[in-house]
């Protein structure tokens, strides 16, 4: 009986819980691990080759540039405030057809990924751009 009303749901299913709740844990891991390593930014040193960024600042198109082309989808890196005509044709010449995705240089957890089925879509979300953003190709995989 107690396990069909809503507020036991609620307590007991941590989907429902505020997420700063469960980064709770997160940051007491951190904090012992900088600790005993004397650093609070220790996770940094872990992939010396990216050394651009801090924490959320680092580019994804000069990460992907160390990862070996026939490894990568088709990328194009796109300046803020760039034509679509400008991006149709860098498309055209690396035989990028649509769908692409169209998502931030600089972002986390897929903020400002979007999915870009034709020319009007890609028109549209380039009049929209306040970053630099990389177009690639989409790739379908069952999973």
């Amino acid at each position: 009986m107690l396990k069909n009303k809503a507020w036991y749901i609620k307590f007991t299913a941590w989907e429902f819980w505020p997420m700063w709740v469960l980064y709770v844990p997160v940051f007491v891991q951190h904090f012992w691990l900088a600790a005993k390593a004397k650093s609070l930014f220790f996770f940094l040193k872990t992939n010396p080759a990216i050394n651009e960024g801090f924490i959320l600042s680092d580019s994804k198109y000069n990460t992907l540039q160390l990862v070996p082309n026939d490894k990568l989808p088709i990328t194009i890196f796109v300046k803020k405030g760039v034509l679509a005509l400008d991006v149709l044709k860098e498309m055209h010449q690396k035989k990028l057809g649509f769908p692409i995705i169209l998502k931030p240089d600089i972002g986390f957890r897929g903020l400002g990924v979007q999915k870009i089925d034709d020319e009007n879509q890609l028109t549209e979300a380039l009049k929209h751009l306040k970053m630099d953003y990389l177009v690639q190709e989409y790739i379908q995989y069952p999973i």
